[in-house]
């Protein structure tokens, strides 16, 4: 990456970013990408790491990316805490008379 400073360019270091886990577990899938960003960011406020699996091939094939799968990936080690947390956010959501839950868990 250059950045531009008084007429002369130099390098600037990219940030590194913190490499995903390798051992990734699909936890939920959703319906939409609103979905999937509202659990992604609950999870996350409770310290699980999400990955959304599809999320931008969904985006990149515009209509046809409906067909495209989210599924909401945590890693094996967090996955108990992070059923835990979901039912605790569907359950809030059952209180203000919020949709159902569609997503399953899997074993």
């Amino acid at each position: 990456m250059w950045a531009v400073s008084e007429g002369e360019h130099e390098q600037v270091e990219e940030p590194q970013v913190e490499d995903a886990p390798d051992d990734l577990v699909f936890l939920v899938g959703a319906g939409d990408l609103n979905e999937a960003a509202i659990l992604r960011g609950y999870l996350e406020h409770h310290g699980i790491y999400v990955y959304v699996q599809g999320e931008e091939h969904r985006s990149m094939l515009g209509m046809l990316g409906a067909y495209v799968e989210l599924r909401l990936m945590v890693p094996a080690a967090s996955v108990e805490d992070a059923k835990e947390v979901l039912e605790l956010f569907y359950s809030e959501q059952e209180d203000v008379s919020g949709p159902e839950f569609r997503g399953t868990f899997r074993d």
